[in-house]
């Protein structure tokens, strides 16, 4: 096997540690460490080009920060991680995401409905 997929199959390896790092500190009312922890898991699937886990975590960080009460950043969580989905080629999985992002949202406004379009599902 080639050293480059074992260095990939590590650094997925790092990015799951951190996710379930990410979301002990959630549980344990850590948010600064759980915000640390869950970009770090971000940020290593993202190099690895794991769309699947990098879609996942991007939606467990939308929940954090909605359940935190930080609507926008909760808005900007979801978004990415619908694309994410949509890249990954999931889109049962992206029209799931879309209704969490709409009951994040109070009102709907012009640019709520361009994403809606462009992720080719009915608007919330």
């Amino acid at each position: 096997m080639n050293s480059a997929i074992y260095v990939s199959r590590i650094q997925r390896l790092f990015g799951k540690r951190d996710l379930i790092l990410a979301e002990r500190a959630r549980i344990g009312k850590n948010t600064v460490e759980a915000i640390k922890y869950y970009e770090s898991a971000i940020e290593e699937f993202k190099s690895t080009g794991s769309l699947l886990f990098e879609a996942f975590a991007l939606e467990k960080f939308a929940l954090f920060w909605h359940n935190s009460g930080m609507k926008k950043l909760a808005k900007m969580c979801f978004i990415e991680s619908a694309h994410k989905w949509s890249d990954y080629g999931s889109n049962g999985k992206r029209s799931q995401v879309v209704p969490d992002l709409g009951r994040c949202m109070v009102q709907l406004t012009n640019r709520n409905w361009t994403v809606a379009l462009r992720l080719s599902v009915k608007p919330w």
